[in-house]
């Protein structure tokens, strides 16, 4: 026979710690690594703020090759409608 309070340990670690606890963390980090962030950083913030952090990290915009160039003097990546690399300062087009 099982009395309350196992019953309310069997309900702790069959519902509320997958659902609370480990699935923010795995959608926090499947997200990050789809938009190109940091999943560690995101996976901790998905077990201590849960919800919180994938709704935030869902509403961030995914940065694609198709949005992103290579500036031309550093290398780095940049959004294709920058004016200024945020990188090295150099600006683009001939614009000061």
């Amino acid at each position: 026979m099982v009395g309350p309070f196992q019953m309310m340990i069997m309900i702790f670690f069959l519902l509320y710690l997958p659902l609370f606890c480990l699935l923010p963390i795995i959608l926090c980090v499947k997200r990050a690594e789809k938009i190109n962030q940091n999943k560690i950083i995101w996976g901790i913030l998905g077990f201590f703020l849960n919800y919180i952090a994938v709704l935030v990290l869902y509403l961030l915009p995914e940065q694609t090759e198709q949005n992103t160039k290579q500036c031309p003097y550093c290398g780095e990546k940049i959004l294709i409608a920058a004016k200024k690399c945020k990188h090295c300062g150099e600006w683009f087009e001939g614009r000061k």
